[in-house]
């Protein structure tokens, strides 16, 4: 843990920087606007969900497990669509203090992670390693954390891939930040 002694200053501006960036790529920056929709039929689907609301959790409809994708009655089902997936969240409004929150601990998370790995690929002496290594190790570490967890999305669940890569464009952000971050503050 002697990383965490030297390295907390870039492990904290980073995760404050890409923090901020989060923040201004969902309200400012325009790559994510459209993303999201409104179901023409919003107050219908509601009034069903209503009827027999289902516990939070992750539904996927037309719903068939492996074994039963040859039947004829589903085969029929997603001909006729829609084939779609559904979060169903906790009844209560969201919560975006807690959802900010999250996001701050999933940024010091990641930025940590990256510190360490680049303190055990850095060359010895740790201190005053070379800025170029250091930026490198960062940039592909964090651009590799940040990117991936939105693949599995497009790839399995319908996401857009135009939304896939909005999140690229901002795991760029956040790895440009964070490699500079790190290269500028590594301890001498």
């Amino acid at each position: 843990m002697f990383f965490l002694k030297e390295l907390w200053v870039p492990i904290a501006l980073s995760a404050l920087a890409c923090f901020i960036l989060s923040a201004l790529a969902w309200t400012v920056a325009p790559h994510h606007q459209g993303e999201w929709k409104r179901l023409p039929t919003e107050p219908d689907v509601l009034d069903a969900l209503r009827k027999d609301l289902p516990k939070p959790g992750l539904y996927a409809f037309p719903f068939a497990m492996r074994n039963e994708m040859e039947r004829a009655d589903v085969k029929v089902a997603f001909e006729r669509g829609p084939v779609g997936y559904i979060a169903i969240a906790n009844r209560r409004r969201p919560s975006m203090p807690r959802m900010l929150a999250a996001m701050a601990l999933y940024f010091a998370v990641i930025s940590t992670v990256v510190g360490y790995v680049a303190w055990e690929a850095s060359p010895f002496p740790k201190l005053g390693a070379p800025p170029m290594h250091i930026a490198r190790i960062t940039f592909l570490f964090s651009l590799f954390a940040y990117a991936a967890a939105a693949l599995p999305d497009s790839v399995w669940f319908g996401r857009p891939w135009r939304a896939f890569f909005g999140q690229l464009v901002d795991a760029l952000l956040y790895a440009m930040a964070t490699a500079a971050l790190f290269a500028m503050l590594w301890p001498l």
